[in-house]
């Protein structure tokens, strides 16, 4: 009798999505985010990539963060949809401390429902989650490179 040596069958495993490799990014970004997995991944792609990154978990938070801090800030990164205070507020207020800072709003609704729900005007720059580390990383260099340029 013959035995034939069956290989368990292995299913391909779905690529992993892999970090861009390190750059060499300047600029503070002020991150504020609600969910701890995305503030997370969030603060990893940027800290990797040479920024220097401050996080805060709510728009308050974020508020006494910037009441401290005494350095430049370049861009604030911000959830659209946060209890207690919305992103579009949260810039509101940061803008009048950092007149020049860019603004990035990430949020699940699409561009078009976020300006239907007056989240957002057009004009605004919005990051649609989920998101790639690679498609953070492409937006949050276009908005520098812009603020470099004017």
């Amino acid at each position: 009798m013959l035995f034939r040596s069956v290989e368990a069958s292995q299913a391909p495993s779905p690529p992993q999505e892999r970090l861009p490799p390190a750059a060499t990014g300047a600029g503070t970004i002020l991150v504020v985010e609600d969910e701890a997995g995305v503030r997370g991944l969030v603060r990893t792609v940027l800290a990797r990539q040479g920024y220097q990154v401050l996080v805060a978990d709510s728009p308050a938070q974020a508020l006494e963060l910037l009441a401290s801090h005494r350095g430049p800030l370049d861009l604030l990164l911000t959830d659209l949809v946060m209890p207690g205070m919305n992103g579009r507020q949260l810039a509101d207020q940061v803008l009048v401390q950092y007149p020049d800072v860019k603004v990035l709003f990430m949020s699940g609704y699409t561009d078009d429902a976020a300006i239907r729900h007056g989240l957002i005007q057009a004009t605004v720059h919005l990051l649609t989650k989920p998101f790639s580390p690679q498609a953070l990383i492409e937006k949050v260099q276009a908005l520098l490179a812009s603020k470099a340029e004017s």
